[in-house]
């Protein structure tokens, strides 16, 4: 039977002597100083742990650079051996399985679109990545096209996605970021040459009905690319640069004369987050922004916040017209007016096959 209030009450006369109150006192301090020691002796002795959730393109930068970096940064200046638990998939993904309480302390979402998903669900308190540096934002990546070697096809730009001998895929917008990406760099591009969004939501429903579905994540949809299936494929750029594009032999970049650069946020799962955790997890967050971290990025073909170091002598090629989310409506506007045509536009394929 659960102990409830009725135990508590004394009957008629009966006290609760003092000294017993002081001995509860006495073995709740102790029990909770042996708890503190056992972590202290663990952290001493064994590695502690950080869990990071984080969208697929970004997995050999991370798995492979930034987190072994810092594993080395955290052995010198704690002494303590850290150890990461990973999980990578469509940006969509991860978001919806920390919405149903998987235990990341960390997330690395392709968008705000996703964050701000997190907190219209409750896992978070508020946008609170934004009080980190460049509002939660460490690395840049544009939309690109991938064709095959020597652009047998011809393809320039988005418009020729259009064309009915043209094949394309698309990741899934509701499980990618990449998908989500897609879509808005369709419909930005004609929306700010044009000035009128009824020419961007033109250009999304012509290519993107055109489309054959490309998987649940950048790093699905590239794969089926590798295999041979279509001719073009909407990508980031990082996943054709440096030593991230090592499965992309059998393609080449189109730079569009007009996209959209994708803006990857880190956030911080509070509720994920013990006492005990807070300094690590704080100065994991804090060390994508570190020199180190930065450098690292741009070698898998990553765009860093610091403009100085994306140099031609890094593969990243000038974009006539470079945009980002705010400079279309910003998270809000892009999730209801952009994102659900994609939806229903995949909805109505759906129901057409």
């Amino acid at each position: 039977m659960w102990w409830d209030r009725s135990n508590r009450e004394a009957g008629p006369g009966r006290r609760f002597p003092g000294s017993r109150i002081v001995l509860a006192v006495l073995v709740i301090a102790f029990l909770s100083f042996m708890v503190w020691q056992g972590r202290r002796m663990k952290w001493e002795s064994g590695p502690r742990t950080a869990t990071v959730y984080c969208f697929s393109a970004m997995e050999d930068a991370m798995t492979d650079g930034v987190l072994p970096a810092f594993q080395e940064f955290w052995k010198g200046k704690t002494g303590q051996h850290v150890e990461f638990i990973t999980a990578f998939a469509g940006s969509g993904t991860i978001t919806d399985q920390i919405i149903r309480r998987f235990p990341a302390e960390i997330a690395v979402l392709s968008s705000e679109i996703d964050a701000y998903r997190l907190v219209r669900r409750g896992v978070l308190p508020g946008p609170v990545w934004t009080t980190l540096p460049e509002r939660g934002v460490f690395a840049r990546t544009p939309m690109v096209i991938r064709v095959r070697a020597g652009n047998p096809k011809g393809i320039a730009g988005f418009d020729d996605l259009a064309r009915p001998d043209v094949g394309l895929l698309l990741a899934d917008p509701t499980t990618s970021g990449a998908g989500e990406w897609t879509a808005l760099a369709l419909y930005g591009s004609a929306f700010l040459e044009e000035g009128d969004r009824a020419r961007g939501l033109d250009r999304l429903v012509r290519v993107w009905g055109r489309g054959a579905e490309g998987g649940s994540s950048a790093r699905a949809a590239r794969s089926r690319f590798s295999e041979g299936s279509a001719d073009a494929l909407i990508t980031y750029e990082a996943e054709l640069l440096g030593r991230a594009g090592s499965g992309g032999a059998n393609g080449e970049i189109v730079m569009p004369r007009s996209t959209i650069v994708a803006e990857p946020v880190v956030v911080k799962i509070g509720r994920n987050v013990s006492p005990e955790q807070k300094d690590l997890i704080d100065s994991l967050v804090s060390y994508f922004w570190s020199d180190e971290a930065q450098q690292i990025l741009v070698a898998y073909g990553f765009r860093s916040v610091d403009k100085e170091r994306n140099v031609p002598d890094a593969g990243f090629r000038p974009i006539d017209r470079l945009f980002t989310l705010e400079e279309i409506g910003g998270p809000e506007r892009a999730e209801e007016e952009v994102l659900g045509e994609a939806l229903r536009l995949d909805a109505a394929s759906t129901a057409a096959d």
